[in-house]
């Protein structure tokens, strides 16, 4: 979570588009709306534009296939592996990173380029 507020603060800084944050979870038992809520509070990521979902297991799994991410149980929580996507103004993806093989840096240059096009 750390890498997503590096990310809010650096675009505020170097790009004017907006930005929105989507984080959804793949542990609906134990990540419910106010644990996430804390957890966005405890990163001070911005409410208006950082969003920590949760749902229905099922769709939540559904949703995480499509973009090859899975998750399994592991004692009281979730294990999976992760992946950020960089999206444009109309929701078409413009970058994968997977795990966290990525830089706020990166992602920032990345969307610079893509806001030249």
């Amino acid at each position: 979570m750390r890498l997503n507020k590096k990310v809010q603060t650096l675009w505020k800084q170097k790009i004017k588009a907006p930005l929105s944050l989507l984080v959804v979870t793949l542990d609906p038992g134990g990540d419910t709306p106010e644990v996430l809520k804390k957890y966005g509070a405890r990163f001070s990521l911005d409410e208006k534009t950082s969003f920590l979902v949760t749902g229905d297991p099922q769709k939540l799994s559904d949703f995480g296939s499509a973009f090859n991410v899975a998750g399994w149980p592991s004692g009281n929580t979730t294990v999976h592996n992760l992946k950020t996507i960089l999206v444009g103004p109309n929701l078409d993806e413009l970058k994968q990173y997977k795990e966290n093989e990525w830089t706020p840096e990166q992602l920032i240059k990345d969307a610079q380029a893509f806001l030249r096009q």
